[in-house]
């Protein structure tokens, strides 16, 4: 049994593009790392595509992160069933890492 937290099999998928689908099929999504911009927006995860359900959604406070990135860690895994999409624009989110297995 793998713990959560645990290194196993966890996978990294750095997106600069919008609606991005980084995993298709089932995956579980662990945690975010967002490169923000001076203008504030809405990221979310979607399970399903461009057009799926939000799973998470972040609100960007429009303050540049430059060094210093945001980093979410999930308190658990978030299940997706279909296709794990990443979606923002590059107005306010310039690099996002997406930490999933």
């Amino acid at each position: 049994m793998q713990a959560f937290g645990s290194s196993d099999n966890v996978l990294n998928a750095n997106v600069t593009t919008e609606n991005k689908i980084v995993k298709t099929g089932r995956t579980k999504a662990l945690g975010v790392v967002l490169n923000t911009t001076a203008t504030g927006g809405d990221f979310h995860l979607k399970d399903g595509g461009a057009s799926g359900t939000v799973k998470f959604k972040y609100k960007t406070s429009g303050t540049t992160s430059g060094g210093n990135p945001i980093v979410i860690m999930f308190p658990g895994p978030i299940q997706f069933t279909s296709d794990l999409c990443v979606a923002f624009t590059t107005e306010h989110v310039t690099v996002c890492s997406v930490f999933f297995t």
